[in-house]
């Protein structure tokens, strides 16, 4: 049955008649399609112009589709009135398409690196303020073990004083008790002479 169905298609390319045996009654119904295409590539064979015009047009359609293969989307398909031409119509609004979708992607591409960039800044700007606030904060811890041990110091100076002032007093009041006995002394030598 492949044999026969090979051997009509061969006929049929070659432009013959096609074979049909009384055995092959159930392939009958392939009949008409091989006898319309036998029809059809009689006329084409006959009509050798439209032939090398169909020809032309997927040529052209192939370098087309080749230059968008390879990024090229400038370049537009001949739109003609046959199914060719609404092949090219097709194909070129899928590119068309395409291209605007690319566009979409590289803006929205650049937006991200925009931001990215504005992100990074922030960060950068972020680190040079926290930077600064811990300089800040190591010169106010600096200052305030500074000022404690100003305080500490103060604070020892100030008992010093006070246990000098303690000895002045001490001193003094030795020294005022040394007067009075003197005075004392005195009034009684005074007294006696």
């Amino acid at each position: 049955r492949i044999y026969w169905f090979t051997e009509n298609l061969e006929r049929v390319k070659n432009g013959q008649k096609l074979s049909l045996e009384e055995s092959d009654a159930y392939l009958n119904e392939l009949v008409p399609v091989l006898t319309n295409l036998e029809v059809e590539l009689k006329g084409y064979a006959e009509n050798r112009q439209e032939r090398e015009k169909i020809q032309k047009q997927i040529t052209a359609l192939l370098r087309t589709v080749n230059a968008a293969a390879e990024g090229d989307f400038t370049q537009k398909a001949a739109v003609t009135a046959d199914t060719l031409g609404a092949l090219a119509d097709s194909f070129n609004l899928m590119v068309s398409d395409l291209s605007a979708l690319i566009r979409d992607a590289k803006n929205s591409a650049d937006q991200v690196s925009s931001s990215t960039r504005n992100i990074l800044n922030n960060i950068e700007m972020m680190s040079r303020g926290a930077a600064d606030q811990a300089a800040k904060t190591e010169d106010i811890s600096q200052s305030a073990k500074e000022m404690a041990e100003l305080i500490t110091n103060t604070n020892q100076n100030a008992h010093r004083a006070a246990e000098a002032a303690q000895k002045a007093k001490t001193v003094a009041e030795d020294g005022s008790e040394i007067l009075k006995k003197s005075i004392t002394g005195m009034h009684i030598i005074n007294n006696s002479v």
